[in-house]
């Protein structure tokens, strides 16, 4: 690359730097924050100790407190000053685990755990909205939400397949084995589906995608119909073993009725035996 195209390159990145800057300023002023919530956003740590005690708990005209900021930019050092902000929500039902998951933040994340199992307004975790991206370690860290269901019956094992992008698989393979059978199941057709409207564009790198997926959720299914008719087995097995011993008590009660109708001296050595 010439030097005038590398000046060149340096100074679109240095105006987009400046005008994403500016945008997100101009967005937190017409949010309404705080002196704290600026300046958690730009990671000013002794400006966030200076402010915590006149404006923790504030919120926004969003709902939105210091502590989901934080989540926002990845501030994971202001979270221990903002303690008393864990497990609010915003007007979205959202929470700082929420936005830090859906970054993929995974320094973050770990500091906010209390936060874990909480559902917003639409009634999805922290794990539905990280499920859908790329980042397999985050997923990893939440799957404690991976059966709780949003408010269309939707855990985040769906998500990840729906958002079919890079990692996806990855996520799905570690979601898997903490998803109930009904919602595996639910997830393939809905997969199966999407396939289908795939097939009808020119996306290849997306039909593979879900074609990787699908395989995957049917070689699950396959292997849980597997272990479902060896437990059936094992139960049934354990039912006649249970039917068994009921012949045998049955048969010994009979055996003693039929000893009581013996002479006594026969019956005494009989229960000596």
């Amino acid at each position: 690359m010439s030097i005038n195209k590398l000046t060149l390159a340096i100074s679109i990145l240095a105006i987009t730097t400046v005008s994403t800057v500016f945008q997100d300023a101009r967005a937190m002023q017409e949010r309404e924050t705080t002196d704290l919530m600026h300046s958690v956003a730009m990671h000013k740590r002794q400006e966030v100790e200076k402010l915590k005690d006149k404006y923790i708990r504030r919120q926004d005209n969003n709902g939105n407190t210091a502590l989901m900021y934080a989540g926002m930019y990845n501030n994971f050092q202001a979270v221990s000053s903002l303690k008393d902000e864990m497990r609010m929500q915003n007007d979205e039902g959202e929470t700082a685990l929420m936005m830090a998951a859906f970054r993929n933040y995974d320094n973050f994340i770990p500091l906010v755990m209390e936060e874990l199992g909480m559902q917003d307004n639409k009634g999805q975790t922290a794990l539905h909205r990280a499920a859908g991206g790329y980042s397999v370690y985050t997923v990893g860290l939440l799957l404690q939400e991976a059966d709780i269901k949003d408010n269309e019956g939707m855990t985040a094992l769906y998500y990840a397949a729906k958002g079919c992008e890079t990692g996806a698989l990855e996520n799905i393979e570690k979601i898997l084995p903490m998803t109930p059978f009904a919602d595996i199941e639910k997830t393939l057709i809905a997969s199966k589906e999407q396939l289908g409207e795939l097939n009808l564009g020119f996306c290849e790198d997306k039909k593979i995608r879900m074609r990787q997926i699908v395989n995957a959720l049917e070689t699950k299914l396959s292997e849980l119909e597997l272990l479902k008719q060896q437990i059936e087995e094992q139960k049934q097995s354990i039912k006649q073993g249970y039917e068994d011993i009921d012949k045998i008590r049955q048969e010994l009660r009979k055996t003693r009725q039929d000893s009581s109708m013996l002479p006594s001296f026969m019956q005494a050595e009989i229960d000596a035996k």
